[in-house]
């Protein structure tokens, strides 16, 4: 039977002469499941730019295969002989063209709606052929339903851009006098009294422009609708919400918290000005709440981050900014169930129908679109069930309406809360150390690890000792502002008796751009970790036999404090490499290609021979010492001369010293680096796990950090707006 069903997909048409429709069938559903399957893997692995292409090229076959098929359809059939099948599959195809689009960006959402209502009407024309009526309902149903989807998508993703648009003017006029709505004393971090941000509701308010000032102002004249933080945090008595309640660590109302933070946050990328910023208020909540002051891993300042960096994905490369604009979206789950039900109606119908043995390979065809329709529909309504969007609907539902209060429903909401699991960031940081990669390109495994780790970076874990004192310094801001946080390099070496900051301040000052500045340090730090190493254990690594992570291990270093600096000082020093090689510094993405690309081969040529990193060592100490040549110093000699300065600056003796200092310069240089780079390469990066840099910026925006270059799309750089263009759905 199998080998008769498979004969059969492969049949010839006798009235085109070519393979027959079953076929194109199987291959069409076959590139539909490709394009969901690339959609989904795509967002969650930004580093795999080629699935970009392979995107767009599955995209293009799609709809081409569909459009030859509902083609090769018409031209198959006959007037006095109908196939029913060729019915059942046009409509279940574009069904499903439609249905694997579970994501889509605002900018596709217009052209996707048209050409997927122009093929619904291609697929209308095939059905009003002569079809048995226990067919023609079913199969109408199913077209009127996907077509209502379509035309109700196209209308909503209208309404919903200019909804949200309006909606970030609205907070940020709001934010300009929000510190105004209560006495500046009464702010309270713990509790959120005085924190009066929008979390739900502000759409149902007026708005309002008095003299003399004539600033467009919130009009509260539903105040039941509006929820804020300090609405959220109000319920200290509640059994769910309260701090004695199910909610004891505050991980229901941070994802309210989160939510607002979020409409915060996407002001950045309209370049709308931060009203807040300058409020004291505004450091305290990140400060005193959010960091967990006194705590150590820091994890609510991840947790907050986590969820509402989810949102601002969604918002920019999903549909559920579209479909949460004016609330649940109800009557889209209601369509999807409907057609559920209809499409598993129509394979009993077509069960009943196919009673002769030449119809095998037709059945099975239809029953696994028919499988693959329904896995698509059940699957659509659980992410947007089962979503954080919804999560904040309902627990804003139940601060609203005090009748939800009851023991039964607190139960219930409870129970569903659990089911809708956080986005957990995996807290995993990528790693790259230029010298280890051209150290390999001698490796017969490079070509290997060369792929590897340009698709798929080396990422290590987030240790503790690395996350405490990057907080460390970040707590260290409270009373700072952005000039301070641009004093990173002297504030790096205030400690040091030698003064060794004015020998070094060319390796600060001097230097162009931040990309010259992280690839010199990360060279230098590279050579002062070699120098740390056992000397023995240097030689035996060779090319073969390294990786991208520190090469010291805990149990070679004695002392706790220094291992402490150490890894902090080398995971940060190859996490801002890293970082470079992704095109996610504050520095124009074309000429930082440029200086990476060169550098480089500088580094190539000046460790030429090496086969172990006690090679490399040798090699750029002897660069070092020479005299500059007549074309200037290259970027791995200064990194050479600035790890022989260091050396000479502390001695063998002071290493404590000389690692605490260099892990001060990352930590500060890092959260410089994050405050400072564009909004718009922040957002190409939202596609992919998640980037610590990310989680930095976001949080310093919150801290009234708001860095030293412009924000904005428009500022997009070619390289990262190529990866834009197409985005594939999730």
């Amino acid at each position: 039977m199998v080998v008769e069903t498979i004969r059969g997909i492969f049949k010839q048409d006798e009235s085109t002469g070519t393979i027959g429709v079953e076929f194109w069938v199987v291959v069409t559903m076959v590139t539909l499941r490709l394009k969901f399957a690339v959609g989904a893997i795509a967002p969650l692995y930004y580093s795999l730019r080629p699935l970009n292409n392979a995107g767009r090229a599955i995209l293009l076959l799609n709809y081409s295969l569909v459009h030859y098929t509902l083609g090769l359809m018409q031209l198959s059939s006959s007037d006095e002989k109908p196939d029913d099948f060729f019915q059942v599959w046009a409509v279940l195809l574009v069904t499903l063209q439609y249905s694997v689009r579970i994501g889509i960006p605002y900018r596709k959402s217009k052209d996707m709606s048209l050409i997927d209502l122009l093929m619904s009407l291609w697929a209308a024309n095939l059905i009003r052929s002569q079809t048995v009526l226990s067919l023609k309902i079913p199969l109408w149903f199913i077209w009127s339903v996907n077509a209502l989807r379509i035309i109700a998508f196209f209308i909503s993703s209208n309404s919903a851009f200019d909804i949200h648009t309006n909606n970030m003017r609205l907070v940020s006029n709001y934010m300009r006098y929000e510190h105004e709505l209560g006495n500046p004393e009464d702010v309270d971090p713990a509790t959120m009294a005085g924190y009066r941000y929008l979390v739900l509701g502000e759409g149902k308010q007026e708005m309002k422009v008095e003299p003399p000032v004539f600033k467009l102002e919130l009009d509260v004249t539903n105040p039941d609708e509006m929820v804020t933080v300090e609405r959220v945090w109000s319920l200290r008595g509640s059994r769910f919400l309260g701090g004695g309640g199910v909610d004891q660590d505050n991980r229901l109302k941070d994802v309210c918290l989160s939510f607002a933070l979020y409409k915060l946050l996407r002001r950045r990328f309209g370049n709308l000005p931060i009203h807040e910023a300058r409020q004291p208020k505004t450091k305290r909540l990140v400060f005193d709440y959010i960091l967990q002051r006194g705590s150590k891993n820091y994890e609510r300042a991840f947790r907050v981050t986590e969820v509402e960096l989810r949102f601002l994905r969604d918002f920019h490369y999903s549909k559920h900014a579209i479909m949460f604009a004016k609330g649940f979206p109800g009557w889209r789950m209601l369509l999807a169930g409907s057609l559920v039900s209809a499409v598993m109606y129509l394979g009993f119908v077509v069960h009943r129908l196919s009673k002769s043995p030449d119809t095998d390979s037709k059945l099975f065809v239809t029953y696994c679109i028919i499988v693959l329709v329904v896995i698509k529909e059940v699957w659509e309504i659980a992410i947007y069930v089962l979503s954080q969007w919804t999560k904040v609907l309902v627990l804003c539902k139940y601060v609203k309406d005090s009748r939800l209060r009851h023991p039964l429903f607190e139960c219930a909401l409870g129970f569903f809360c659990r089911l809708i699991t956080n986005a957990k960031w995996n807290q995993r940081i990528g790693q790259y150390n230029i010298l280890v990669d051209v150290l390999q390109e001698r490796s017969v495994l490079f070509a290997y690890r060369h792929l590897k780790g340009r698709f798929l970076p080396v990422k290590i874990k987030l240790q503790g000792e690395v996350k405490s004192a990057l907080f460390e310094s970040f707590s260290a801001l409270r009373n700072a502002n952005d000039n301070d946080l641009e004093s990173y390099f002297p504030l790096a070496f205030r400690t040091n008796q030698q003064d060794i900051v004015s020998d070094i301040s060319w390796a600060g000052d001097e230097l162009e751009a931040d990309t010259h500045r992280i690839l010199v340090w990360h060279i230098a730090t590279c050579l002062c970790e070699i120098n740390l190493s056992d000397q023995a254990s240097a030689r035996t690594i060779y090319s073969f036999g390294i990786i991208t992570r520190p090469l010291v291990k805990k149990t070679a270093i004695i002392a706790d404090d220094l291992w402490e600096h150490y890894i902090a000082a080398v995971t940060l020093s190859n996490h801002c490499a890293y970082l470079v090689t992704q095109s996610l510094v504050p520095d124009n993405g074309l000429v930082m290609n440029k200086v990476y690309e060169v550098v480089q081969k500088e580094a190539s040529s000046a460790i030429s021979g090496c086969k172990s990193m006690a090679d490399i060592y040798r090699n750029l100490t002897r660069m070092a010492r020479t005299p500059d040549g007549s074309e200037g110093r290259s970027i791995v000699k200064m990194g050479a001369q600035l790890a022989e300065q260091l050396r000479l600056a502390y001695g063998d003796d002071e290493q404590v010293a000389l690692w605490r200092d260099l892990s001060r310069f990352w930590r500060g240089f890092l959260l410089h680096l994050a405050a400072s780079t564009k909004a718009a390469k922040h957002d190409v990066h939202l596609r992919g796990p998640g980037e610590l840099t990310t989680h930095l910026w976001a949080l310093l925006s919150h801290a009234g950090f708001l860095g030293s270059g412009s924000h904005g799309e428009q500022m997009l750089d070619p390289a990262d707006l190529n990866d834009v263009l197409y985005i594939p759905a999730i």
